[in-house]
């Protein structure tokens, strides 16, 4: 009778051992798909294009944004405009918002390391002529394609000397799908990042993977502003045919707040806030535009498809003053 009760207990721990190992090994195997998880970059022949890009500030919210002249402010005003660009943007990836890696990729299409981007690799952006400056691809004209465009402009302040200001960004109207439509254009108002083209099947505007930083000085990155971020991911994608794997991981920024908006323009989970001005202070920003190719939109599906957009800044409040 004891040995029968032995051999049951016996059983019955081998069974338990048994579930306890399986869960182990579910666990274990649950951790190796996530660090598995793959994010897409295109593949090495596809690009974006970003057609242009307004930045405004409004009339009543005592500020004033000016064009950078080589490292001095131009004509303050309420707004300005850099030209279409003749190049286009592939994929690159950053985390700190001024310093980008470009992909390496293997004969399988992964990217499995990324590389610093040369200094002739990416745009210098001018209201004049973006694309003014020669690319190591293309070194004996304008350049046809880069991994970033780098923008400067002023952004002032007005007030009480010494009075200070958190400078947001404004929410976005008429744009609830993150497509630009002609017969949809007077809708379009504060801030916002559309695509002129997408793809039918997929769904997926061009402006979907598109990553902008604020920069002060040379190695501060005040904010992120990820636009888009309630687009669905593409679904059913061909490894190869249809994005580039990537193993390396996605991006952060720990240096910045990021500021995500939904298609429509809500701030989803920050206060939208660029930077904090100082009144009759000249501040210089560096802009910094990107496909960020660790978003799981960054696919071909996205490439060859005009970006335009307008950043409207807003002074909600004065947060301390004489």
């Amino acid at each position: 009778m004891e040995k029968k009760q032995e051999t049951k207990k016996t059983k019955s721990l081998t069974q338990k051992a048994k579930k306890i190992r399986s869960i182990i090994m579910m666990s274990l195997l649950c951790v190796l798909m996530m660090s598995a998880a793959t994010y897409a970059w295109f593949t090495l022949s596809n690009t974006a294009k970003a057609t242009n890009l307004t930045m405004t500030v409004g009339d009543t919210t005592g500020l004033q944004i000016a064009e950078d002249n080589n490292g001095s402010a131009g004509s303050f005003g309420s707004s300005i405009q850099f030209d279409a660009i003749n190049g286009k943007l592939l994929p690159a990836t950053t985390i700190d918002g001024y310093t980008f890696m470009k992909p390496k990729y293997d004969g399988n299409g992964v990217v499995s390391e990324v590389e610093p981007i040369g200094e002739n690799e990416y745009f210098e952006g001018k209201t004049s002529d973006i694309d003014s400056t020669t690319s190591s691809s293309d070194p004996s004209g304008n350049k046809k394609e880069g991994y970033y465009i780098q923008y400067k402009f002023w952004l002032k302040l007005l007030g009480a000397d010494n009075a200070t200001a958190d400078i947001k960004l404004a929410e976005g109207t008429g744009s609830a799908d993150g497509v630009y439509s002609d017969s949809n254009k007077d809708n379009y108002k504060g801030t916002y990042i559309l695509s002129k083209a997408v793809d039918e099947t997929k769904k997926v505007p061009g402006s979907a993977a598109v990553r902008m930083s604020f920069t002060t000085g040379s190695t501060t990155t005040e904010a992120v502003y990820e636009p888009n971020t309630d687009i669905a991911n593409p679904v059913g994608l061909v490894k190869g045919a249809d994005y580039a794997e990537n193993k390396l991981g996605s991006g952060t920024y720990p240096v910045a707040s990021t500021i995500k908006r939904n298609a429509a323009g809500t701030v989803t989970d920050t206060d939208g806030k660029v930077i904090t001005l100082t009144a009759n202070t000249n501040t210089l920003i560096t802009l910094y535009i990107w496909i960020e190719g660790t978003d799981d939109q960054c696919v071909n599906q996205i490439s060859a498809k005009d970006i335009i957009g307008q950043l409207e800044f807003i002074k909600p409040e004065t947060t301390t003053g004489n």
